[in-house]
């Protein structure tokens, strides 16, 4: 009801508050959060047969900040393509700053509700060649031009990243910001991403420049999602200021990041392997063994979305 109310064809797509939050200064500059935020509040479009409800944020991404996006790409990570940080302003500035701009799922969930808008009303191909294509392919540009190869196991490396909203601590207890390599929500965004384009590509018939072949290296060849004892965690390998640490992250704030490849990009499910499905599973339990104070109080609806896929019987864990 709420995105019904707040996504009007030819308007700014809803952001991290609105009209109805009762402040006049309102919290976190009313920006557009991108690493969940404004995901979520869209994600109901689609399944509820409201696709319309998409297309402010889709022409925003597409046309309205397309060159901020580039220059931020640019800029930002000398790569061609686009690309986008954590938190926007009105006209796609970021005003996130270091380290909150090199969250590198945030490119590729975003580009999945441009997808979502073809794959749910497939009814244009114009729609698909002149608006969702190009927009994939630029994302794809970015990706495969700052993606590292290990020379080693010939995989694809994400160097430096970080999973939204997760956080650690230093030696004296303080709350910090901690990156790392390969975060899970990276690569299971990321294979969302090469996923649409390689179909998009395939359907078009578009292989001008070789992009489509290397993408299809780059899904061939990405890691397998980091674990430790059976549980998905957020980094292969976390950045932590007293040296790097692989292991899960006891706190963050209210998001469950590394569980992505659950939902929303359903790589894990009841459709899955057994060794898969029981890997979510366990996960989900996981997650769910730190309670709601601060760590995931918040994320309620996302962490019934999360529910419905590996097993229902889990979902007694918050009851």
């Amino acid at each position: 009801y709420a995105l019904g109310c707040s996504a009007r064809p030819g308007k700014s797509a809803p952001h991290l508050q609105g009209i109805w939050n009762g402040f006049d200064l309102p919290p976190w500059h009313t920006d557009y959060h991108m690493n969940l935020n404004v995901q979520e509040c869209h994600w109901a479009a689609p399944t509820s047969n409201h696709v319309e409800c998409l297309a402010p944020i889709v022409r925003m991404l597409t046309q309205d900040w397309r060159e901020e996006l580039r220059r931020f790409a640019r800029d930002q990570f000398e790569a061609p393509g686009l690309a986008m940080g954590l938190c926007n302003d009105w006209l796609g500035r970021s005003v996130g700053g270091w380290c909150f701009d090199v969250e590198l799922s945030i490119t590729a969930w975003m580009a999945d509700l441009v997808w979502l808008s073809w794959i749910y009303n497939p009814s244009d191909k114009n729609y698909l060649r002149e608006t969702v294509h190009p927009f994939l392919r630029e994302c794809c540009e970015f990706y495969q031009s700052i993606l590292v190869r290990d020379a080693a196991t010939g995989t694809y490396i994400i160097e430096l990243s970080h999973s939204p909203e997760q956080f650690g601590r230093n030696a004296k207890g303080e709350f910090v910001i901690v990156t790392g390599r390969n975060p899970t929500v990276d690569l299971s965004c990321l294979r969302t991403l090469l996923d649409a384009f390689i179909e998009s590509c395939e359907s078009l018939g578009d292989n001008a420049d070789g992009l489509l072949e290397r993408c299809r290296d780059i899904r061939a060849h990405l890691p397998e999602f980091p674990t430790l004892d059976g549980i998905l965690i957020d980094h292969a390998v976390s950045y932590y200021p007293q040296g790097d640490r692989t292991s899960p992250f006891a706190w963050c704030h209210r998001t469950p990041s590394r569980l992505v490849p659950i939902f929303p990009s359903r790589q894990i499910g009841l459709h899955s392997d057994t060794d898969a499905l029981e890997l979510g599973r366990r996960s989900w339990k996981e997650f769910g063994s730190y309670g709601d104070s601060d760590f995931s109080g918040w994320s309620y609806s996302w962490q019934a979305a999360i529910a419905s896929g590996p097993d229902w019987i889990v979902i007694t864990s918050f009851m």
